[in-house]
């Protein structure tokens, strides 16, 4: 459970690989996921999505329809994803909504009600879901809350994740003497990612992140309560404060970061991982991810990064979302053909439009990969910034 830094550039962004979730090379997106898949993307369309390997499934749904009823049956299993690493948080970034918690339980909306969970009920639960990374219960505040209420959240946070901890170490001595070692070797327990909250109280965020950092039973951390109204400056000096208090040899994770902006300036401060509903909202607007990834084929025009394929001067256009693209829809459709797909409301756009977007937001992942294994992450943030808006 340890990092292997890869490469890094001025102390600005690392390409990492993360032993944790069996060898994802970061900087990389974990695509949005309900029910176990990505939306509108079944298991037979993966081989259209090779460079998809991590997805985040929030897991308020599976513990409201209890989906696993087969106990010798786990999330990957059931959905075939046994060659994906899948990260699990009790927050929907799209749709859910958490509720009033206390020191005991936090609290969350569902399709099927508002479900209460206490850290024993959630421990247990990892066990049935059987997936490879969790972020732990947290209070969620935002910038509306009162200094006061951010106080209180960063203590139940803390304490629910020291709670955790012990649960998971109670577990592990009772697995232990239970397995033979050949079982013990091939078993890995999902990782266990502590949640820095504080809203935008920066003596909250430096306490939480410190007292997280103390505890020896986490893999990684994630930074939460981000993009919930605070200013893009105050954003990046959040995530400037916790990168540089937690430990460098353990990933970090960043909630509500998605758009091609925000993510170059969040790599540039230490971010490993992000929770990517991007292409999901681009996909549901009928949008299309527009950016291009190469010095090459950008001239002295601005190039906008996504574009509305429901606008009507693409009715008649017989050219890919981008040309040159690799993904399965820009090899097989047409603007003008998803125009007509979305005009008619068919569910092949929202396929064909989450095919691209998925793949585009990998390949601007990849890209940022390379950039820092060549040590030029800064220049090409500067030339995308310069050639797109």
């Amino acid at each position: 459970r340890e990092v292997t830094i890869m490469a890094s550039e001025g102390g600005e962004g690392r390409a990492v690989r993360t032993r944790v979730v069996r060898g994802i090379e970061t900087p990389a997106s974990m695509v949005y996921c309900r029910r176990g898949l990505p939306v509108n993307i079944t298991p037979d369309l993966f081989k259209h999505l090779p460079g998809m390997k991590s997805l985040h499934q929030p897991i308020g749904e599976l513990f409201a329809m209890n989906v696993l009823s087969n106990p010798c049956e786990t999330l990957k299993t059931a959905c075939g994803l046994q060659n994906k690493v899948v990260y699990c948080t009790i927050w929907d970034p799209i749709r859910m909504v958490t509720g009033p918690t206390n020191d005991n339980k936090v609290s969350f909306d569902t399709s099927k009600g508002r479900i209460q969970v206490i850290p024993e009920e959630f421990m247990k639960k990892l066990d049935t879901l059987g997936v490879d990374m969790v972020a732990l219960m947290s209070d969620a505040v935002d910038v509306s809350h009162s200094k006061g209420r951010v106080r209180k959240a960063v203590t139940r946070t803390v304490a629910w994740a020291k709670k955790c901890c012990e649960i998971r170490a109670s577990q592990d001595v009772k697995k232990s003497q239970s397995m033979s070692k050949d079982i013990k070797d091939h078993v890995i327990p999902a990782s266990l990612l502590g949640v820095v909250e504080g809203g935008t109280i920066f003596e909250q965020r430096k306490f939480c992140a410190e007292a997280l950092s103390k505890l020896d039973g986490l893999d990684g951390f994630v930074i939460g309560g981000l993009n919930t109204g605070e200013t893009s400056q105050d954003r990046a000096d959040i995530i400037r404060l916790v990168c540089s208090i937690l430990p460098k040899s353990k990933p970090i994770i960043a909630t509500g970061i998605s758009d091609p902006f925000s993510i170059l300036d969040a790599v540039g401060l230490g971010v490993d991982l992000f929770e990517s509903g991007y292409s999901y909202r681009l996909t549901q607007a009928g949008q299309a991810a527009a950016f291009e990834l190469s010095p090459r084929v950008v001239g002295s025009k601005r190039i906008p990064t996504k574009i509305s394929l429901w606008d009507p001067k693409y009715k008649f256009d017989k050219s890919a979302i981008i040309p040159g693209c690799k993904c399965y829809t820009c090899r097989t459709y047409t603007k003008g053909y998803i125009h007509h797909l979305l005009s008619t409301h068919e569910m092949l756009a929202q396929v064909s439009l989450q095919l691209h977007n998925i793949y585009r937001v990998g390949e601007f992942f990849r890209e940022i990969r390379s950039a820092i294994a060549h040590h030029r992450f800064n220049e090409f943030s500067k030339w995308f910034r310069k050639h797109h808006c």
